[in-house]
């Protein structure tokens, strides 16, 4: 319901699930049918993507502190759903992949550098995009986003995790 009748009512929100529904259903629905026949692997997902329905109340609900700007809010929902999505299943797994790979065990400043300047760069064509109202613009500066958060926030808090380690 958050989707349809909020996100989607939003410029911003509207392109970016547009560019997300082309990407998550060009393969979900032939995993969740193998899901669905696998009792464990059910079992799983269920315990996997719990942590989920909270990121996504909390975005909810940082969508209702800043309604008064609908689309300010439905960036900052976005923001905060890819930052919570990135520390808790993103860090962990870059954090296994580093401890692994001991040669590379720290994270290159200059790729964090790189990333925050995609992360800016995407919030200016957010708003550019809004001022002009081009949507081709739009769906890529907030699909941008998304992922440069995701992996922001994921590398950032494997690189504090691996300092505190050291």
């Amino acid at each position: 319901g958050f989707r349809d009748g909020t996100v989607m009512s939003t410029f911003a929100g509207s392109e970016f699930m547009k560019a997300f529904n082309a990407w998550y259903y060009s393969f979900s629905p032939y995993i969740a049918d193998f899901i669905s026949k696998q009792p464990l692997l059910k079992g799983a997902m269920k315990i996997i993507l719990y942590p989920l329905m909270g990121i996504l109340h909390i975005s909810a609900l940082t969508y209702s502190a800043l309604s008064f700007s609908p689309e300010l809010a439905v960036v900052a929902t976005g923001l905060v759903a890819s930052g919570l999505i990135g520390i808790v299943y993103f860090a962990p797994l870059s954090l296994i992949t580093l401890r692994c790979v001991k040669r590379h065990r720290r994270l290159n400043p200059s790729h964090l550098k790189g990333l925050t300047a995609i992360w800016i760069a995407s919030i200016a064509l957010i708003c550019f995009a809004e001022a002009t109202a081009t949507q081709p613009v739009m769906m890529a500066a907030t699909a941008m986003l998304v992922l440069s958060t995701l992996t922001l926030t994921a590398l950032t808090t494997t690189q504090r995790i691996i300092q505190k380690l050291n």
